[in-house]
């Protein structure tokens, strides 16, 4: 089957579904494959992994893991 015919069909079955909860687990499913932008590497950045992304800097700005611009403008000039 083409992804053509796998979309159509897919199509079908969710306007014929009457599981409300069924929808919402696509729905949810696919915003978080939704591609939102590229790393600094070219790679897919998804909602999901930009959300983890913020977890994580929050998370080092809460413990104090930073790093000031003048500290990185220091460090780049050794780059």
């Amino acid at each position: 089957m083409d992804i053509q015919a796998t979309k159509l069909e897919l199509i079908q079955y969710l306007l014929n579904t009457e599981k409300e909860s069924l929808l919402l687990k696509v729905k949810e499913l696919v915003l978080k494959e939704r591609v939102v932008g590229h790393t600094g590497k070219g790679e897919p950045l998804t909602v999901e992994l930009l959300n983890a992304k913020l977890e994580r800097a929050e998370a080092d700005y809460k413990a104090g893991r930073t790093t000031t611009d003048e500290d990185l403008a220091r460090e780049m000039e050794h780059w």
